[in-house]
């Protein structure tokens, strides 16, 4: 990097930790990723900066910008995990979890962070965007498998919509476990536990609650009640 490139970094660096407007800070965010979101100078700033930003743009714009990068690193995965989790803000930790869909390399640590998500995080809109991108991104093993039929429980309507279309999706991307999934759903909406939850015919979940990346699957094969 030549002297003047930077000195251009070292001036957004330090103003994606000291300008005081909000407006500005995003604007660094865009500027880094045109400058190269892998660089590890940058990515320093990035993974520093999304600890402390309060601006909830400015902090979902730093989200996504580690879907950029292309591959994953522990620091990466690190901070978006924390994001996914502790987050305040809906947006901010659906970016996080769009991000984490996006990277790749550490699969199987990016796997193990959505099915905690889908399993353990108190938000429903969380469980709602890890049980989405399992759709997307996993091999659709058991264990994913299992969890998914487990989000049809969810005390949340919209979150179980999402684990269906989220075994639509694995059946339709896998036709070799189409029948697996197809058996283990029916199991599960006969049991005893899934008769207590409200009853309705199948319905896409409510996107106007959603962030603006969130596509629901438009092709449905099954039918729910849920």
């Amino acid at each position: 990097m030549g002297q003047t490139s930077s000195n251009i970094l070292n001036a957004l660096i330090s103003a994606l930790k000291q300008d005081t407007e909000a407006e500005v800070r995003s604007s660094v965010v865009w500027s880094l990723e045109q400058l190269g979101a892998a660089s590890p100078e940058i990515l320093k700033a990035l993974i520093l900066a999304i600890d402390q930003e309060t601006d909830i743009d400015v902090r979902s714009k730093l989200a996504l910008s580690f879907g950029q990068v292309g591959t994953a690193s522990p620091e990466i995965l690190e901070a978006l995990t924390l994001v996914l989790q502790q987050d305040a803000d809906i947006d901010v930790r659906s970016s996080a979890a769009w991000s984490l869909g996006r990277l790749k390399g550490f699969s199987t640590e990016i796997v193990a962070t959505l099915l905690e998500g889908l399993l353990g995080a108190k938000d429903w809109t969380v469980r709602s965007d890890c049980a989405h991108l399992l759709g997307e991104i996993s091999q659709g093993n058991e264990a994913v498998i299992q969890a998914l039929l487990a989000g049809l429980l969810d005390t949340e309507r919209d979150a179980r919509i999402v684990c269906v279309q989220a075994l639509e999706q694995l059946g339709q991307r896998f036709p070799s476990i189409i029948q697996i999934i197809e058996g283990k759903l029916v199991q599960a909406i006969v049991s005893p536990e899934f008769e207590k939850l409200d009853s309705g015919v199948f319905e896409e979940p409510d996107i106007a609650k959603r962030p603006a990346y969130f596509k629901a699957p438009t092709t449905k094969t099954w039918h729910c009640v849920c």
